[in-house]
């Protein structure tokens, strides 16, 4: 916004989540971004093991008491259901689908914890035929790590999606109510508008660029799971893919 090149680009704006900056800087003509964004998709998982052990292919296929039993790890009958971290928006938005969803008075109960903590639950479960369903998103480097699913969730519906984040009113898990899917993501470059002059070609590069959430989330697990270097990442990723980058270069 200032335009002292402190920092020129954002390389990674998710929209609607980043709107309260966007819709800002946007109409003020400080930040520019790029019209070719890829897609961001929120919602739940389970291993394709255990989708296909319990059929399972719908969020409101986990209600059902045999597969509450299975995703019991501890025996205290509730069925583990990873939300997301503390402090994440989208676990508090989890917390409340799950209960509008009905999921909570079916016995499933919210999980809270580090997302390397999911990340062993979800392949410890695989290892061990166990049932497990948590919150998953593309890109990530989970569908390089584990053979997983996403199911099905009723379809976007904004009079179903009203949720109000702590921040926001201390009441706000009774004021939510949220039982449909997440919208789908708009993701995309964004620059500082005095990049143009200073870097015309820079600029002309990002209008141009334009990833695949499966591309991304392999370069993740390229770089999380197997501590490859970032830039030898994308040189790969360049070589295999040398038409799309000399789109992108205008060639």
């Amino acid at each position: 916004d200032r335009g002292k090149g402190e920092i020129d680009v954002h390389p990674d704006i998710w929209l609607p989540n980043q709107e309260a900056y966007t819709n800002d800087l946007v109409p003020k003509g400080t930040l520019k971004l790029s019209s070719k964004p890829y897609e961001g998709n929120q919602g739940y998982c389970v291993s394709q093991q255990f989708a296909k052990k319990m059929n399972i292919t719908a969020i409101e296929d986990l209600a059902r008491p045999e597969v509450v039993k299975a995703m019991d790890s501890d025996g205290n009958g509730k069925g583990e259901f990873w939300i997301g971290a503390d402090g994440w928006a989208s676990a508090n938005v989890n917390q409340v689908k799950l209960r509008d969803y009905g999921l909570y008075d079916a016995g499933i109960e919210a999980v809270r914890a580090a997302e390397a903590v999911k990340n062993a639950r979800v392949l410890d479960s695989i290892k061990k035929g166990e049932g497990y369903a948590f919150y998953c998103y593309k890109p990530h480097a989970i569908w390089g790590m584990a053979d997983v699913v996403m199911l099905t969730e009723p379809k976007y519906d904004p009079a179903k999606y009203k949720m109000i984040q702590p921040k926001a009113d201390a009441d706000w898990y009774k004021k939510s109510y949220v039982a449909s899917k997440d919208a789908l993501k708009q993701i995309q470059i964004g620059w500082a508008t005095s990049l143009e002059s200073q870097s015309p070609a820079i600029v002309e590069f990002f209008k141009n660029f334009q990833l695949t959430a499966d591309d991304v989330s392999a370069m993740a697990y390229a770089v999380s799971v197997e501590k490859k270097d970032p830039a030898a990442v994308a040189r790969a990723w360049m070589e295999a893919n040398k038409s799309t980058v000399d789109g992108w270069l205008g060639l």
